[in-house]
C-alpha cells in the first residue's frame, strides 16, 4: 500500500520494530527527484501468498495497529473494488515532525495489483501502484509512487529520510504479514469479497 501501501513520508519506528526487520538487502528501494516530482519504488519478496499479502496492505482500517507512523486509517467509502481511504500520519525529517492527511480513491484488482491516486491532503500530487507477483519465496511486493508534497523536504537528506521511512514502513508491513501467515490468519482486506 498502499498503504500501502501504502503512506509516503512517515515517521520512524521503534526499536522493537527493527528487531525483527529482514536485512536491509532484501528491501530494494530507488528515489528520483524530477523537478518537484520525487518518485519512489520498492520491490520486496515476504514468504506468503500473493492472497495473504493483499490482505494486509487492503487492511486500511487496522493499519495503525502495526504501522508506527500511522494515527489513523480508515476506509470512508467503497463502490465495488474502487474504495476510499481517509489517513494521518506522523513525518519526521529531523529535527522536524508534523502530521499529515491523505485522502486517495484507490482501485483494487485482486491479488494482483493497488492502483491509487490523490484526492485531497498535504499533497498536490501522489499516484501509483503496487503489484504483488508470485515467485518462488511466496509474493513480491513492486510499489511505485510518484508524489509531490506541500512541506518542504531538506534537499540533501531528504532522500536519505525518505528512503529510510520506507525501508522502516516495509519491515512493519513485511512483519505483519509474516506474523499472519505464521499464525493462519488473515484478516480480511478490501476487493476479496469478504468486505
Amino acid at each position: 500500500m498502499c498503504s500501502l501501501l501504502l503512506i509516503l513520508l512517515l515517521c520512524l519506528p521503534d526499536p522493537a520494530v527493527l528487531a525483527q526487520a529482514r536485512p536491509d538487502d532484501e528491501i530494494q528501494i530507488g528515489i528520483e527527484k524530477t523537478g518537484q516530482v520525487t518518485i519512489v519504488d520498492v520491490s520486496v519478496s515476504v514468504a506468503a501468498t500473493p492472497r495473504q499479502t493483499w490482505a494486509v496492505l487492503t487492511d486500511w482500517d487496522n493499519l495503525a495497529s502495526f504501522m508506527t507512523n500511522v494515527k489513523a486509517s480508515s476506509l470512508i467509502a467503497q463502490s465495488g473494488n474502487t474504495v476510499r481511504v481517509k489517513q494521518t500520519g506522523r513525518a519526521k525529517f529531523w529535527p522536524f515532525s508534523f502530521d499529515i492527511e491523505i485522502e486517495r480513491e484507490i482501485e483494487l484488482f485482486p491479488y494482483e495489483r493497488i492502483q491509487f491516486r490523490l484526492l485531497g491532503g498535504d499533497f498536490d500530487k501522489m499516484e501509483g501502484a503496487i503489484h504483488l507477483v508470485a515467485d518462488a519465496t511466496g509474493t513480491r511486493i513492486v510499489s511505485h509512487t510518484e508524489s509531490i508534497p506541500r512541506f518542504w523536504i531538506p534537499p540533501l537528506i531528504g532522500p536519505i529520510m525518505i528512503e529510510r521511512e520506507m525501508r522502516d514502513q516495509f519491515r512493519e508491513i513485511i512483519g505483519e504479514i509474516a506474523r499472519r501467515a505464521a499464525a493462519g490468519t488473515a484478516v480480511p482486506g478490501a476487493g476479496d469479497g469478504t468486505k
